[in-house]
């Protein structure tokens, strides 16, 4: 495959950790990330116990999203160690709840004190 995905995989094995993030479509993960999950085949043992988190916006339901991004983590070894979902009509509607604001700081700094153990 042509790409630059040989150009990411250093900067993927040097990270400490990761936040994955996807808009919801017919209740599953977008495309897109999932390609990117695909093409990382190849460093999956280098992501093992990473730790990671996950974040799905969708319209009406979060579906599987949030459960495929866990069954990534499980197939890299990666330590799972939370998630924020949220649902939203509008643009922007999400940017705009405070409640959301206030579960992914409490998801980033749950992050952050992984990382520091």
């Amino acid at each position: 495959i042509q790409d630059d995905m040989e150009q990411i995989y250093p900067r993927l094995m040097e990270a400490d950790g990761f936040a994955l993030g996807t808009p919801v479509y017919f209740d599953m993960l977008s495309g897109m990330l999932k390609n990117f999950m695909d093409r990382t085949c190849p460093i999956w043992p280098h992501l093992e116990s990473k730790p990671v988190v996950g974040v799905a916006v969708a319209e009406a339901g979060i579906g599987q999203a949030v459960a495929n991004l866990k069954a990534y983590a499980g197939i890299c070894s990666m330590r799972w160690v939370g998630q924020v979902t949220a649902l939203a009509k509008l643009p922007r509607q999400v940017a705009k709840d405070k409640d959301v604001e206030l579960q992914l700081e409490r998801l980033g700094r749950k992050l952050v004190r992984v990382l520091k153990t």
